[in-house]
């Protein structure tokens, strides 16, 4: 019997004897490098030049099934291969059917080396074009020829060669053939072709006989071009955009029947004839009948070809053909802006059948304004003015409706309508402002103008192509941005389109614009070109159905048409696309089986609409993966249009009824135009011509529309303008009536296209044509016959291996490594791994040096070899394997490093090892290693000198034993003893450079102590929590059994968290458990500054269980005192272990945002004046504070010097306390009316002010997903007591609900029962971001099961998975993705996405290992937030802006009001009253940020604004803005500031309050905010002099602390009734003049003079004055009460001269900026 192993070896032969082949290094699988598959390996293919017929190139292109060989090369066409050489072919007939069966030396025999790797470029690799013609059909001949497209020169083109090229390209017969200066082009491009004389009848034109093959650069005199006749044409219209169509069939025009055509169809017509998008598919006899039908399959395109040759075929839906298809496509010949002295603003006026025409404004847009600027060369849109603006231009206007996106082409992309538009106004033209910036970039050929490849301007009218690159992630984002684009979706390379004109940009992805990244001139070649598609490129349409707003549901994203998965496909998904088509409603929700499933693989990132979404991809996407049932979701809209005539003797005379919002309605008589009647019938098909009528209907019904005004010898009537659409009644007799020329050739006569309405209304459907099995059973047994065989074969191949093993104590071990030889030592000495035969004992190592092989002594080292230069000639390739002889002597210890030659050493076999190196325990690369060495420096004090050295503190923790990882590189230090005091770890005592006793396992590492943080977690704040240590880059707990109060004095007083109130172990604290332990056993004193100088028994990384994990409790930094609760009151801070207060000086806004979140609070509502709390300790604190706003503890701010000297009084802060948020009244927590929490009681909310990004933040905060929807008012009920006003400003990114500002004053009245509600998805969220600043911004993690969460770590396809996790949490797309160290040992899970994926559970995911992985960040571009910083409040201060993950100023330069319009807008401050600079609020501490400005004031928000393209900031940034949302207050006309009338600034301008209405309260919450005790009491006084007033019914309840939330009438300036103005006396109001304090910024009048504060110099004067606010010095508003001389403030860094002249605006001394005491 035959042995099983000899069949198993006889199994692998005849397997393996089936090479694998392969191209590699070209464009595609048919063009490169030849390479095949031996023993698993790969290798390269060389030949000398004998093979003149280069017959392997053809055997090469048939067995990869390529077609024929175009050219071939063995001189390393497309590079040099860096493996083995496996071939070596020396001849070929050509009709071999494998490579390996031509000739050849054997395997892994060559006397040729890799400069003579062969490489082949098959026929189908090959691609032809025309370019710079005047459509796809003409222009200059083009080849791509090795990745790169090239001409073809010729001295003899003629009409053969020209009709072969017409004919293979699908453009039917050739009309015109030319040479070189015929035609002009370019001539940076390479010549591919050269000599090629046709016959005319070759399919391919590399079937002709081919001169020679390029690339060759010459001067472009002999480039050939051709003109087609083209494929398709329209014939028997007004012009060639209009009429039947016909087809190219051989050499001659057949007509094509109506139903091989649909809407598809019809928009690659019209792009081929050069014509605007569709305007219908016509119905039969719309034109004069052409050539007799015989074109005999219909044509199922994509609508994204350049050629309706280029779709693919299908069978008709019906037998016969009863009448040709007819198309009518927009004919707008050119766009202009016209009387203007600049071409970029103007009128807007449209070319049509060679006359121009001006646009009604009525429906002229932003979106349509973009795309005509853009196509102009213009730059973006900057306005719209109003209709007139630039004249009204010659005749009638045109009501073409464009409905544009923005991101079109050209404006003839844009959907047109104009059936049921508003009428025009005369003389309303439309008018349109461009930026006029040229634009330095562009994306090409793609579908809109924000996808495509990458160019670049070089010079005025020249552009290049962008190289792909290392960066292009960043380099797209910039790209995307300056266009106006978003973000980027997907971004990859394509091959160059010349070997010419390639530039390298390198962006860090922060930049503005492409000008401002780094760029040079590439290489001629091999470059690639860069492809950019941009979010902004997202389109939606409505494909296969007889109009736009009818059909399949296709989504245009990542740069491919997909049509969407009708997997929960309904009703809600529809609504959403027929709204943002414009197309109305929706009126059917439909699947497959109507418009059919789509070409292109389904979309799955749609549905689970609401109904409300501006967008489709606004929808949360269903999470399911996969789809089920296949694309084809379709709708139905109501825009969705058709016509018919009823009630007369045929289809061609009758009532005229139009089909729209899924009803039929007549049209009425009144104002219809008889040109009307002629475009109904040429539009049935019912002759050229019709009669209009009045005729009264035998049943009356309602009409659609009157006053139908088409013009004469309009083909269709959706054009026409006519009144808007309204289902009326017409006048008695009033319908229209029309009598067509050709009335009626039979009835019903028309065969409707798939998807058209039939006569009775509904869709017509089209037979299926049954499909056919593409995959025999026989193929699928034979391939799981070959699967077995596979098999088989993979267990023999471990067998062999398994059986190939060494024995036990051999020292076959080997690394196989390129070394640099130059680097290396004279020798060096290993110890030998423990277990081999060796081991104990110390081998010297040998190595190559510049010589040979050194044994034992250095001395004795031979000359160098020779090293070959043409590749061994003994036939071995340059294999780096060891020797087997070499490895038997026992001179050479395991893993020894034998490498860096082209050949085996003499006597070698270069027979590759049978099995991988195992770990040596050392390496000898040619990289080195600091230092390594045996652990008899007990103490570690060389681990003190290298912390010392490095500038890092002290050693914390250290190790001998490789802790960070043993090195690759070299080991240039063995040190033996330091004492610790040396200043260079070189000083210490050490055996010699290069010379060392120890291998790479006694790697030293340490940790140093400015490398150790700490911090406390899973506590109730900051300063509260479990101990957790960060060593080596994770975070891990403390264990200890002995945790004193001592020990968590040193933990909080490090953290600025005041002094430990309780220490606790354990149980006492539930923590979670899968952390490291990092320190153990710490004994502190209490005086220690840091807790790694207290004795610590022992460092980690260790496994516990976590019993004796220590937490603190501190009593923190700040707290709040005096006032309701701990979220208002005085501030105070801990200094040492006592409390002291803090002055008014000392604390901003950003300061108190800080202090709100240490305290657990909300966000600020006011930084208020002094006395508002009873008086605090004495002030002792001498500094200020500095703070970002972003810290989690007030102690975390850097210190500044306070801007007086004294204290005048303490700082007092109000801070948000809702302490809670919940849904109540409904079966689910995550639905219900929203009640919020304060002071321990819950209230129901007002629905007033509660829109959809609240709710978005309430879900997201209560773990229900997003919100759904916000239903009206009282839908949960109406709760008890008075409904809250609180207005949220949330923008929907926001962690929690506290977070987002919340305004109460001037905000509209609440209803009774109003309200509010809230539906959320209830889906529970699957990942989240966590530690940033919004919910779009932190570190990515995952639920590993309910409950439980783990980080997701960083990889190599961390673009791809921030896109989709952006995506699945509604946050955009990803501005920035970067690896952080991963918060624990454990938890850790690898998430690997494509990028088009709508959910990360359709990834790949896994567990990765524990350590040392990294976690992955990802900032979202829904992570942009806005502020203003370092101002009085919230809508005053410095521009800031939280892009990439952090706050930043804004530049100053250029900065103006447009931009401060669109900050306040944004914030919802109202207008801009002021645009300041870095003097007024400060530059900001971070680098300004340039990416902001350049607004017209009516973008939607900063961001939006195209910025300025200057690079750098010249002012540096401090951009800052004053809104008239800006609130203070003041008690003017009394005999001291704490009584007099209650007057408010709202919008720059001071106004009084009404007393009507308001209620007692509210005097009370004006005297505690202005310091003046309290109470207060509140009367209606008549003023001296009348003023007008901001509010009434200001209605503050019992306890207030301030206005700002206090429900009222909405803002408006009004006269009170007569004696009706709020009076206020204060429970203190004044002991003496100026004795209370106004808040900082703030001057108080008095009866005419200055008062003095006490922080302030004494006026030099005063005198009597009219009330009113004065201008100052340098035109600053400044309020006041009769103001005269000069008020000189020092805490605010300003002065201000107050002559007597009457101005109304305060804004600009409120502001000034601190600065050092005076």
């Amino acid at each position: 019997m035959v042995p099983v192993r000899v069949l198993g070896v006889l199994l692998w032969v005849q397997l393996s004897g089936s090479h694998e082949l392969r191209l590699v290094g070209g464009d595609g699988r048919c063009a490169g490098r030849v390479e095949v598959k031996h023993e698993g390996e790969w290798g390269s293919v060389c030949s000398y030049e004998f093979d003149w017929g280069a017959h392997w190139a053809t055997v090469v292109c048939r067995q990869l099934g390529c077609g024929t060989a175009a050219t071939s090369s063995p001189y390393a066409p497309f590079g040099q291969g860096t493996g083995r050489i496996w071939l070596h072919i020396y001849f070929c007939r050509g009709k071999e059917e494998m490579l390996q069966d031509c000739s050849h030396l054997g395997w892994g025999q060559h006397y040729c080396g890799h400069e003579q790797d062969v490489g082949v470029t098959c026929t189908d690799a090959l691609e032809l074009r025309l370019v710079e013609g005047s459509g796809p059909c003409a222009g200059k001949v083009e080849v791509k020829l090795r990745g790169l497209w090239g001409v073809v020169e010729d001295d003899t083109w003629t009409m053969e060669d020209a009709e072969v090229i017409c004919q293979q390209l699908g453009c039917g017969s050739a009309t015109k053939a030319y040479i070189g200066s015929s035609y002009e082009g370019s001539d940076d491009r390479p010549v591919n072709m050269v000599m090629v004389n046709c016959r005319g009848h070759e399919k391919a034109f590399w079937e002709c006989k081919v001169g020679d093959w390029g690339p060759y650069s010459t001067s472009h005199y002999l480039d050939i071009g051709v003109v087609c006749q083209g494929f398709s044409r329209l014939v028997g219209g007004d012009g060639r955009c209009s009429g039947l169509l016909e087809v190219r069939q051989g050499r001659a025009w057949a007509g094509v029947c109506e139903d091989a055509v649909d809407l598809n169809t019809a928009r690659v017509v019209c792009r081929e004839l050069g014509c605007g998008s569709v305007l219908t598919v016509a119905g039969p006899g719309l034109f004069p009948m052409g050539s007799e039908p015989r074109w005999d399959t219909g044509f199922e395109c994509t609508g994204t070809e350049l050629l309706l040759s280029a779709c693919k075929r299908r069978a008709r839906s019906t037998q016969g053909c009863r009448s040709q298809a007819s198309i009518i496509c927009s004919s707008y010949d050119g766009f202009r802006l016209v009387n203007h002295s600049s071409h970029c603003a103007g009128r807007v006026e449209v070319m049509e059948g060679g006359t121009w025409g001006s646009l009604c404004a009525s429906a002229w847009d932003l979106p349509d304004a973009h795309v005509l600027c853009h196509h102009l060369g213009c730059g973006s849109a900057s306005s719209v003015p109003p209709g007139g603006s630039f004249g009204s231009g010659n005749g009638t206007l045109r009501v073409d409706a464009f409905g544009c996106s923005g991101t079109e082409r050209v404006p003839s992309e844009c959907p047109v309508v104009g059936l049921g538009e508003p009428s025009c106004p005369p003389g309303h033209a439309a008018a349109v402002e461009c930026s006029g910036v040229t634009d330095s970039l562009r994306l090409l050929e793609g579908q809109t103008r924000c996808d495509g490849r990458l160019e670049v301007t070089t010079s005025p009218g020249a552009w290049a192509a962008v190289s792909a690159g290392l960066r292009d992630p960043q380099t797209g984002s910039v790209a995307c941005r300056e266009l106006g684009c978003g973000e980027p979706e997907r971004v990859y390379p394509v091959p160059a389109p010349s070997a010419m004109g390639l530039q390298e940009v390198q962006c860090a992805g922060s930049e503005d614009a492409l000008a401002q990244c780094n760029r040079s001139v590439t290489a001629v070649a091999p470059r690639q070109a860069l492809v950019v598609v941009c979010s902004g490129s997202r389109r939606l349409r409505l494909a296969g159905g007889p109009d736009r707003c009818a059909g399949r549901v296709e989504l245009y994203v990542n740069g491919a048409w997909s049509p969407v998965c009708q997997d929960g496909w309904d009703i809600p998904d529809a609504t959403v696309v027929c709204r943002q088509l414009r197309c109305g409603a929706a009126l059917e929700a439909s699947g497959s089986a109507h418009f059919g499933p789509g070409a292109a693989p389904p979309w799955t990132g749609a549905g689970g609409c609401t109904g409300s979404e501006a967008s489709l991809w606004d929808c949360p996407a269903p999470l399911e993966s996969g789809c089920r049932r296949g694309g084809g979701a379709a709708a139905v809209c109501s825009g969705h249009l058709s016509l018919r005539l009823t009630g007369g003797s045929g289809r061609c005379r009758g009532h005229l009824e139009l089909l729209h919002n899924g009803t039929w309605g007549r049209v009425c008589a009144d104002g219809t135009s008889p040109a009307t009647a002629a475009a109904a019938c040429r539009q049935l098909g019912c002759g050229d011509w019709g009669i209009l009528g009045a005729a009264p209907a035998p049943l009356p019904a309602p009409a659609w529309l009157a006053w139908v005004r088409c013009p004469d010898g309009a083909r269709s009537l959706w054009l026409c303008p006519s009144a808007p659409w309204r289902l009326q009644p017409c006048a008695p007799g009033g319908d229209a009536h029309v009598v067509c020329a050709e009335d009626g050739a039979e009835e019903g006569g028309v065969t409707p296209t798939p998807g058209s309405s039939c006569p009775h209304g509904g869709a017509c459907t089209v037979p299926t044509v049954p499909t056919v099995p593409t995959v025999p059973t026989v193929l699928s047994v034979v391939l799981g016959v070959l699967l077995c065989l596979a098999l088989a074969g993979l267990a023999l191949q471990w067998y062999r291996a398994w059986a190939a093993r060494p024995e036990p104590g051999n020292a076959v071990d080997a690394v196989y490594e390129q070394l640099d030889y130059t680097v290396v030592p004279e020798h060096q000495q290993v110890p030998s791994r423990p277990g081999s035969p060796t081991e104990g004992s110390e081998t010297k190592l040998p190595y190559y040096t510049a010589g040979d092989v050194e044994e034992s002594d250095p001395s004795t080292a031979p000359g160098p070899p020779a090293l070959p230069e043409d590749g061994p000639p003994d036939g071995y390739d340059d294999a780096e394997a060891v020797p087997e002889e070499l490895l038997g002597t026992g001179d050479t210890p395991e893993g020894v490093a034998l490498v860096g030659w082209s050949r085996p050493p003499p006597g070698g076999t270069g027979d590759p090892p049978e099995h991988p190196p195992t770990d040596t325990g050392y390496d000898d690369a040619e990289v080195g290693t600091l230092g390594t060495f045996y652990d008899f420096d007990w103490g570690a004090h060389w681990a003190t000198v290298v912390c010392r050295q490095l500038g890092c503190g002290t050693a914390a923790t250290s190790s001998p034993y490789a802790p960070f990882g043993q090195g690759t590189g070299r080991i240039w230090l063995h040190i033996f003893f330091c004492r610790g005091k040396e200043e260079m770890l070189q000083d210490c005592s050490h055996l010699g450079w290069g010379q060392h006793y120890c291998g790479h396992q006694y790697d030293v590492g340490v940790t140093c102590t400015d490398a150790v943080e700490l911090r406390l977690v899973e506590g109730s704040g900051p300063c509260a929590g479990k101990v957790e240590v960060k060593l080596r880059g994770l975070w891990g707990v403390v264990a200890d059994d002995t945790w004193t109060m001592e020990d968590a004095e040193v933990i909080c007083q490090q953290l600025g968290c005041g002094s430990a109130t309780k220490a606790y172990i354990g149980s006492s604290h539930v923590g979670s458990g899968d952390r490291p332990v990092n320190m153990v056993m710490v004994n502190c004193r209490g005086h220690e500054k840091a807790f790694w100088e207290c004795k610590v028994g022992d460092w980690g990384p260790y496994s516990a269980i976590h019993y004796l994990d220590i937490g603190v409790v501190c009593q923190g930094f700040s707290r709040l005192v005096g006032g309701d609760g701990r979220c208002s009151g005085l501030l105070e801070v801990r200094q040492g272990r006592a409390w002291t207060s803090v002055c008014e000086d000392a604390v901003d806004l950003n300061a108190a945002q800080v202090v709100c979140r240490e305290l657990g609070c909300g966000s600020v509502l006011a930084v208020a004046g002094p006395g508002l709390f009873p008086m605090g300790s004495e002030p002792q604190w001498d500094t200020g504070f500095e703070c970002t706003g972003t810290e989690l503890l007030l102690s975390a701010c850097k210190r500044r010097a306070r801007s007086t000297q004294g204290c005048s009084a303490q700082a007092s802060i109000i801070c948000s306390s809702y302490d809670g948020f919940r849904l109540v009244n409904h079966s689910s927590h995550c639905a219900g009316r929203v009640e919020v929490m304060e002071g321990g009681t819950w209230g129901s909310l007002c629905a007033s002010a509660w829109d959809l990004p609240d709710a978005h933040v309430l879900c997201h905060h209560l773990g229900c997903g997003s919100a759904s929807s916000v239903p009206p008012g009282g839908s949960f009920g109406s709760g008890n007591g008075t409904l809250r006003v609180d207005a949220f400003g949330c923008s929907g990114t926001e962690r929690v609900p506290s977070e987002c500002p919340v305004v109460g004053l001037g905000e509209p009245s609440c209803p009774p029962g109003h309200a509010a509600a809230v539906e959320c998805s209830g889906v529970t969220d699957s990942l989240r971001l966590l530690e940033g600043q919004t919910r779009c911004d932190g570190r990515l993690e995952v639920t590993t099961s309910p409950g439980a969460w783990a980080a997701v770590s960083a990889g190599l396809r961390d673009p791809q998975t921030g896109s989709v996790a952006c995506r699945e949490l509604g946050c955009g797309e990803p501005e920035r993705v970067y690896p952080v160290p991963a918060p624990s040992a454990m938890g850790l899970q690898e998430v690997q996405c494509a990028g088009s994926e709508d959910a990360l559970a359709q990834c790949n995911r896994s567990v990765t290992a524990v350590a040392p992985r990294q976690a992955l960040a990802v900032v979202c571009s829904g992570s942009r937030r806005l502020r203003l910083a370092g101002g009085p409040d919230r809508c005053a201060g410095r521009v800031e802006l939280y892009v990439n993950g952090a706050w930043s100023p804004v530049c100053q330069d250029g900065w103006d009001i447009p931009d401060a319009t669109v900050v306040c807008r944004q914030l919802r401050c109202g207008a801009a009253l002021e645009a300041s600079g870095s003097a007024r609020f400060g530059p900001g501490a971070a680098p300004p940020w340039t990416g902001a400005g350049g607004c017209t004031g009516s973008e939607a928000s900063l961001w939006d604004c195209p910025a300025p393209l200057e690079s750098g900031c010249r002012s540096g940034g401090g951009a800052g803005a004053v809104c008239s949302g800006h609130l203070s207050l003041r008690l003017t006309g009394g005999s001291g500031r704490c009584r007099g009338h209650l007057e408010l600034l709202h919008n720059g301008t001071w106004g009084r309050v009404c007393a009507d209405g308001t209620s007692p309260a509210t005097a009370a919450a004006a005297c505690r905010q202005l310091g003046c005790g309290d109470g207060g009491s509140l009367g209606a006084a008549p003023a001296p002099l009348p003023a007008p007033a901001w509010l009434a019914w200001v209605r503050c309840p019992d306890g207030a602390r301030s206005l700002w939330l206090c429900p009222s009438a909405p803002w408006r300036l009004q006269p009170c009734a007569p004696g009706g103005d709020a009076h206020v006396v204060c429970a203190e109001d004044g002991a003496e003049e100026g004795g209370g304090h106004p808040d900082p910024g703030e001057l108080v009048p008095a009866r005419g003079r200055v008062h003095r504060c006490p922080h302030c110099h004494p006026p030099a004067g005063s005198a009597n004055g009219a009330n009113g606010a004065e201008r100052g010095a340098g035109g600053a508003a400044v309020p006041g009460a009769g103001w005269a001389g000069s008020a000189v403030v020092p805490s605010l860094g300003c002065e201000a001269r107050l002559p007597n002249r009457g101005l109304r605006d305060e804004a600009a001394l409120l502001h000034c900026r601190g600065r050092g005491g005076e």
